[in-house]
This record gives structure tokens, C-alpha cells and sequence, in this order.
């Protein structure tokens, strides 16, 4: 299932907001160099989704703030997982 995530770097703490229509806010404490967000964004929906890394690709915006992510879950989990953060 492919989600678009628009992600705020530098924040206070992790956060996800779920907008509906596979669409995500995220808020990451990582800064937005070296691509150290992109990691801590894998990172965190690892946890997220309770799977691991190699589940989980950015697709497209390496370097922006909105970006497409492949998770390599079933469709019926994630929205299940996402509608808890609503």
C-alpha cells in the first residue's frame, strides 16, 4: 500500500496523524540533513506497524517534505493501525 506523508522535521517529539485517503502527517524529531527524517520516518512506522525496515521504502521525496512510502503490509492492517491515530 503506497501512503502520502507530509513530514515535519526538528519537532518537540515523534507524532502521526492520520488524514484519511492514505494520506499522513508526520512529525519527526530528526533534522532534515544527511537524510537522517528519512531514516527516523522508516524507523518510526516500523514501530508503527510493528514490522521491520525492509517492509517499509520511501518511494519517492527523498528531499522533500512530502513523500510517497511503500508499506509492503496487508491494506486491511495498515488502515486498521491508522485509524487509531485519527
Amino acid at each position: 500500500m503506497i501512503l502520502h506523508i507530509e513530514v515535519k522535521p526538528n519537532a518537540k517529539q515523534n507524532e502521526i496523524f492520520y488524514l484519511g485517503e492514505n494520506a499522513l502527517k508526520l512529525k519527526i524529531k530528526a533534522p532534515a540533513t544527511e537524510g537522517k527524517a528519512n531514516q527516523a520516518i522508516v524507523e518510526f512506522l516500523c514501530k508503527v506497524f510493528n514490522t521491520s525496515k525492509s517492509k517499509i521504502d520511501i518511494l519517492k521525496g527523498t528531499t522533500s517534505k512530502f513523500k510517497k512510502i511503500q508499506v509492503d503490509l496487508r491494506e486491511a492492517h495498515i488502515k486498521e493501525v491508522l485509524e487509531k491515530y485519527k
